[in-house]
């Protein structure tokens, strides 16, 4: 696939990220980044405005414990932060995500009925992966450069569905991850081959339950994993949330990203912590909740 300047950006912040916080202790400046990653300070400036609209103080002041400790104390409890039901703060361009929820053997007999999608896409946060029948979205997953497309067809999905008719449409994922990362205008049409907003998910009562917890913490907006075991009526299963959290399918739609430890390390993330901090970083300049 080839690199566009999402990807660039992407690379660059990443790096940033990556340097500033091994050497947290220290206090990088912006001159010492851009130095490690053989840029300019202006250029590096740029990046950040471009790829975030993000000035350099912000980059640096999101990044900070002292930011995500305030902002964690300062989070509302779920379940003022939103009172509009499930997914209903879920945006993707202008349609709202639903929810079906599948039986492991409901899942599996999609293999039967339907023609199992996949692609590679660009977005904001470097590339995703993108599996999806007509039904909706099964998985949507970050993808890491050096995993084998080959191996991915062969022993993931022919595992799960050994007997489906598997297609690969980059094209395709590429309209969709524009549509849900909005790295495209609203004047951008769907192909008719577009899968809908459905999001097939497949677990316990419990995961989704989780999972539903996840979809109302709105952008800008962190909780500590107690937080949410409180939210859905289980105090005592913070081991437990976090590894429903783990078992997350569908990244960035199901915001997991958006919790973090109690004492404001970023803890975690099934697609690397770069990428979580990267996610939450972005959100975090884009929502009125910036300054705490």
């Amino acid at each position: 696939m080839p690199i566009n300047s999402n990807d660039a950006h992407y690379n660059i912040v990443a790096s940033a990220i990556k340097h500033t916080l091994a050497y947290q202790g220290e206090q990088p400046t912006l001159n010492e980044i851009a130095s490690v990653l053989n840029v300019s300070a202006y250029y590096l400036q740029q990046i950040f405005k471009d790829w975030g609209n993000l000035s350099s103080e912000q980059f640096f002041e999101f990044l900070s414990k002292s930011y995500i400790r305030t902002l964690l104390k300062n989070s509302l409890p779920i379940a003022k932060m939103h009172s509009n039901g499930f997914g209903a703060l879920t945006r993707c361009q202008d349609s709202v995500l639903r929810f079906e929820s599948l039986s492991d053997e409901a899942f599996l007999r999609l293999g039967e009925n339907e023609t199992i999608f996949w692609g590679l896409a660009a977005c904001t946060y470097g590339h995703c992966l993108l599996v999806w029948t007509s039904c909706g979205l099964a998985k949507i997953a970050f993808w890491v450069a050096n995993d084998s497309l080959a191996v991915y067809e062969q022993t993931q999905l022919k595992a799960v569905w050994p007997h489906a008719d598997v297609q690969q449409s980059d094209r395709v994922a590429q309209q969709l991850s524009d549509r849900i990362f909005g790295d495209v205008d609203g004047s951008v049409e769907i192909a008719a081959a577009q899968p809908n907003l459905t999001l097939l998910v497949r677990g316990s009562t419990f995961q989704r339950q989780v999972w539903k917890a996840l979809t109302l913490i709105p952008k800008g907006h962190v909780c500590s994993y107690q937080a949410l075991a409180n939210n859905i009526g289980k105090p005592t299963a913070v081991r437990a949330v976090a590894s429903a959290i783990a078992k997350n399918e569908h990244a960035y739609l199901v915001p997991c990203h958006r919790v973090i430890s109690g004492n404001g390390d970023f803890n975690q993330y099934r697609w690397g912590v770069t990428r979580k901090v990267a996610l939450l970083l972005k959100e975090s300049a884009m929502s009125p909740v910036w300054r705490v």
